[in-house]
């Protein structure tokens, strides 16, 4: 007889598991957080335009809160597929929804290489995933590094657009340490899409290069923010005497365009 605790990434792996009733659920989940995002948080979208259509891509967004996952998911017009910390997978009901609306675990602190492969699989069956570079939320609103993990997916999917999102107000209306959201005001910028293109690399530099791309991706999140706040970035990177080239496509933010309803 065994006591083993549960572990999530033992459960059988589906994109999107439960079938028709699974998509009814994310339909529902998604029209009520957008009812909720545009009557309390006064919920402002521009450049939904940017988004790819009928093809898989990584969308990379900054992190202050919990709110930011459901928000910019509700601004793709397909469905998405979901990172979450696989704490919250053992919380009863909870961790069925999740499952219901396409997120899967992920162990933070390490080489969680279980739901990269994950990652993969959702990408290469045609499906969108979100993704945070930070790999955590913000504890004082600012951007913080890249955890070299995004980095890695992205160089194992180089072939894919990567679309960086800009989420502003979440970390006001619900950022670490308070108790229940508040009714800030949320804006999403969604900018142009761009892909890497990345050499080959001995071992010993593979990490570095992860984090560089990470940083990379930080710095076009960065740029589309009209604030004037930027991130400093090369135009490219030397790893190994080897240069890592970005295909890159200038922002301009469009203040109303996509504004409307899933």
């Amino acid at each position: 007889m065994t006591s083993a605790k549960r572990n999530e990434h033992d459960v059988e792996f589906q994109p999107f598991a439960g079938g028709l009733p699974g998509a009814v659920v994310y339909r529902v989940c998604r029209s009520l957080v957008w009812l909720y995002a545009k009557l309390y948080h006064r919920l402002e979208v521009s450049g939904r335009e940017n988004y790819p259509r009928g093809e898989p891509f990584l969308l990379a967004c900054n992190h202050a809160s919990f709110l930011d996952p459901p928000f910019v998911g509700v601004t793709v017009p397909q469905r998405m597929a979901y990172l979450a910390k696989e704490e919250l997978f053992r919380i009863p009901l909870f961790g069925l929804l999740l499952r219901a609306v396409g997120a899967f675990p992920i162990r933070r602190n390490i080489a969680d290489l279980t739901a990269l492969r994950r990652c993969r699989e959702v990408l290469r069956a045609g499906h969108p995933l979100i993704v945070f570079p930070e790999g955590t939320r913000t504890t004082d609103g600012q951007m913080k590094e890249a955890r070299p993990g995004v980095g890695m997916l992205a160089a194992q999917n180089a072939e894919l657009p990567i679309v960086p999102v800009h989420i502003e107000g979440t970390f006001a209306a619900w950022g670490p340490g308070k108790l229940l959201p508040r009714p800030s005001k949320v804006r999403i910028r969604v900018g142009k899409p761009f892909r890497i293109l990345v050499p080959e690399s001995g071992e010993s530099v593979k990490k570095q290069l992860y984090r560089e791309i990470g940083t990379k991706i930080l710095a076009h999140i960065a740029n589309v923010d009209p604030s004037g706040q930027r991130l400093k970035e090369a135009d490219s990177m030397e790893t190994d005497g080897k240069p890592v080239t970005f295909i890159e496509t200038k922002e301009s933010p469009d203040d109303g365009a996509g504004n409307r309803t899933p």
